[in-house]
């Protein structure tokens, strides 16, 4: 099928119709991007997704709505150059001076050396010689375990030095004879925090009598994950993913605590208390992009629920990210918020098309061609059709992954396409059982600890396809190196695509049998 340019552009009109939402995320993330990191390459898909500006006959609502999305990118390359000083580079390893830290986490760590303790927070304010030369910088502080650390309850004013350990990522260096001044009328969720998820561990170690087993339901539980062997082998097989909190994880609590709410209440007061508890579960865990994005685009599905409207993925995925680069326009940084939001688009934009296409592989029977096969043959075509959503699912996420795991990593895991296929199944089963056996500890405790017994056998077994598959069965594909411009010029290539995609499969759905069975 020939397409041109018209055609595209037409076709692009009609999506920032149907996502304004996902248009005014785009521009704003674009220029928190050129503002942070000022490069020619971000203005390409600025270019891109305003193109329809060309066309000859631009309705004027349609003029308005890329108006306004040049303004939101004019809008947030000033909110970042007005909130955000790095400090000048000169040449100094360190600056000393006094820092106003803010902190949002407290985590003991385990390092090369022993544990230790880590701050994870905000430089609002670092002074020197009475200038401040930074302001709203992320930076972290770590202390050796054998110290006493401040309590994590609040802000502090420390004297120590700034060093910057990565591109616009520093740490704070505190001198160690100078104590640190809280700041009277702050309020910090850490301590809080760090409480709770040490009791969630205790109690996951009680029951769990595997060390492996608990250690990982501890880290896909809290998010904190301290064992460094295990994110080894999971990174052998393209699994890093499964150990940060996503929406993958939101949707399995989710999806389980709206089970058990649905039996119990009315589908209103229901779904009123899953906001409640999704919300509790996400102070839980801190305001980490990756969470914090799987927790808003949960949250406007709810609401859509309570007012009786139809949710819109596309739309959703960019209004948080719109909130969150408002909230920090650092995020933007973030590997963890890049593959998270990439990733979910792609299975909003690219897996549709991806399913349709395999079902010349895999077959879609109607419910009464399903009906009329014998029993075996109904649970073979049940397994081949989880196997082509899988596939179709896997295919769309490593399409957009591929340059961003090149571009960070230097290689990509062969064999992650394969593991990928069933890890995170099994691994959503081992969550299952771990939330149901907790609940129904608290109902009927020798009850929970069968499930629990259960889980562990189950994770035990899980886990063993990662770490005992010998180092021969590993295959990378590695690069020296992958620019940024590439990276960026593959995702406008997988956008465009995503756009046609998202139309052809919109038009495919409306022309087959919508009654099949799966």
């Amino acid at each position: 099928m020939n397409i041109s340019i018209d055609d595209f552009l037409q076709a692009l009109t009609r999506f920032w119709r149907q996502h304004p939402g996902m248009l005014y995320g785009l521009a704003f993330l674009l220029g928190c991007a050129f503002s942070l990191q000022p490069h020619i390459i971000f203005l390409t898909p600025l270019f891109l997704i305003t193109s329809p500006f060309l066309l000859k006959k631009t309705k004027k609502e349609d003029f308005l709505r890329f108006g306004l999305a040049l303004l939101m990118f004019i809008a947030a390359f000033c909110y970042v150059k007005v909130a955000i000083k790095f400090p000048e580079n000169n040449n100094q390893k360190e600056l000393h001076g006094e820092a106003y830290f803010e902190i949002e986490s407290f985590s003991s760590v385990l390092k090369h050396y022993g544990n230790a303790w880590r701050y994870t927070g905000k430089i609002r304010t670092f002074i020197v010689n009475n200038k401040i030369v930074a302001t709203n910088i992320a930076a972290t502080i770590q202390l050796a375990a054998n110290l006493l650390p401040p309590p994590p309850s609040g802000s502090y004013i420390i004297q120590g030095s700034l060093l910057e350990v990565a591109p616009q990522r520093f740490s704070l260096n505190p001198d160690k004879n100078l104590p640190w001044i809280p700041v009277s009328g702050t309020f910090s969720l850490a301590k809080f925090r760090f409480d709770a998820k040490q009791a969630v561990g205790t109690y996951i170690r009680t029951h769990i009598q595997d060390q492996r087993s608990a250690n990982f339901l501890v880290g896909i539980a809290t998010g904190d994950f301290q064992d460094r062997l295990m994110a080894y082998e999971f990174g052998r097989f393209g699994l890093l993913h499964i150990m940060a909190i996503s929406g993958f994880h939101f949707a399995i609590v989710a999806t389980i605590l709206n089970a058990i709410l649905t039996l119990i209440f009315p589908r209103q007061c229901a779904t009123l208390l899953l906001l409640f508890l999704l919300t509790v579960y996400f102070i839980f865990l801190g305001c980490g992009p990756s969470i914090l994005r799987a927790w808003m685009t949960a949250i406007i599905v709810l609401f859509s629920v309570l007012i009786e409207r139809k949710s819109n993925g596309i739309n959703s995925l960019g209004i948080a990210l719109l909130v969150l680069l408002i909230y920090d326009p650092l995020f933007s940084l973030s590997m963890g918020f890049q593959f998270s939001f990439v990733a979910t688009a792609a299975i909003l934009m690219l897996y549709p098309v991806g399913e349709l296409l395999l079902q010349s592989v895999f077959l879609k029977r109607s419910l009464s061609q399903a009906l009329q096969m014998d029993s075996l043959n109904q649970h073979a075509y049940t397994f081949l059709n989880w196997c082509r959503h899988t596939i179709a699912l896997t295919i769309a996420v490593n399409s957009v992954a591929l340059p961003l795991t090149l571009f960070y990593f230097q290689k990509f895991p062969v064999m992650g396409l394969f593991y990928n296929l069933f890890f995170p199944f099994m691994v959503s089963l081992s969550m299952t059982l771990l939330l149901i056996g907790s609940m129904l500890g608290l109902i009927f405790e020798p009850l929970g600890d069968i499930i629990h017994g259960i889980n562990d056998k189950f994770t035990h077994f899980m886990l063993s396809y990662v770490h005992d598959i010998p180092t021969a069965l590993e295959s990378f594909w590695r690069v020296s190196t992958v620019s940024i411009e590439i990276v960026v010029c593959c995702l406008c290539v997988a956008f465009v695509f995503g756009i046609l995609a998202f139309y052809y499969a919109e038009s495919r759905r409306a022309e087959i049998d919508d009654w099949a069975f799966v």
